[in-house]
C-alpha cells in the first residue's frame, strides 16, 4: 500500500541532484513507498519564462471559475518558481503536518475557507499569481482534476500583421469605386458606344463589299 501522498511534506531537505527525475527519485530510500508520478518532476514556471510574448498581454478581465490542475503550470511566487512541483511540495512552508486528505480536499474545494486561489491566465495556461500555491501544490499531488479559483485573464494585443491586414482592407475599399467606373466604360457613355457600333457596322460592310 502507497504511502498518504501529503506526507511528502514533512520529508525535509533531499539534494536536488537525487530527484530530478522519477528513476532517480526511485532509488532514494526517504521517498520509497510513495507513488510518484512524471508530472511531479516537471517545473514549476514564472509566465514570463513560459509564455511566448509574455510582455505582449494586457488584462482582460477577473472571473470565478473552475480550473484544469493540470493546465496549472507554475507561480509567480520566487521561491518555488524554477524547481519541480516535488521539491515545491517538499518545501511547503505551512502545514506540513496536516496529512488527512479529506480535510486538504475540503480546504481546496470550499472558498468561503481562507482566501481564495488566485490564478493568472495566459492563452490556455494558469499561474498561481497571489495566494493558493499550497493548495494548488497538493492539488496536483492528490490528482484533483479541477478546482475553484479566481482567474485574471490576460490576452495578447492585436499585432502589426492584423493591423497591416486591416490597412490593406481600407485601401481595397477605397479602390473600388475607381474599378468599378473603370469596369463600366463604354456601357456608361451612350454616344461613343453609338459611334463605336456604326463603325464596327461600316467596316464590315466595306469587308464585305471588297470580298464581292
Amino acid at each position: 500500500m502507497s504511502r498518504n501522498i501529503l506526507e511528502l511534506k514533512s520529508i525535509g531537505w533531499i539534494s536536488p541532484e537525487r530527484i530530478q527525475t522519477l528513476e532517480e527519485a526511485k532509488c532514494v530510500p526517504e521517498l520509497s513507498g510513495f507513488d510518484l508520478k512524471e508530472e511531479f518532476f516537471e517545473i514549476v514556471f514564472h509566465p514570463e519564462e513560459f509564455i511566448r510574448d509574455y510582455s505582449s498581454y494586457v488584462y482582460v478581465s477577473t472571473y470565478e471559475t473552475s480550473v484544469c490542475v493540470r493546465n496549472i503550470k507554475g507561480t509567480t511566487h520566487p521561491n518555488y518558481c524554477g524547481k519541480s512541483w516535488l521539491r515545491m511540495m517538499m518545501g511547503l512552508k505551512r502545514h506540513t503536518n496536516d496529512y488527512d486528505v479529506d480535510r486538504v480536499k475540503e480546504i481546496i474545494y470550499d472558498t468561503s475557507i481562507g482566501e481564495r486561489i488566485r490564478l493568472s491566465k495566459y492563452g490556455e495556461f494558469y499561474f498561481v499569481d497571489g495566494g493558493g500555491n499550497h493548495r494548488v501544490c497538493q492539488a496536483k499531488f492528490l490528482g484533483l482534476e479541477m478546482i475553484p479559483c479566481e482567474v485574471t485573464e490576460y490576452a495578447l494585443k492585436p499585432t502589426n500583421a492584423v493591423e497591416a491586414q486591416d490597412g490593406c482592407k481600407e485601401n481595397c475599399e477605397r479602390k473600388q469605386p475607381d474599378d468599378i467606373s473603370s469596369q463600366r466604360g463604354l456601357s456608361s457613355n451612350p454616344l461613343l458606344s453609338a459611334i463605336v457600333f456604326w463603325l464596327i457596322i461600316f467596316v464590315i460592310v466595306g469587308i464585305l463589299h471588297l470580298i464581292r
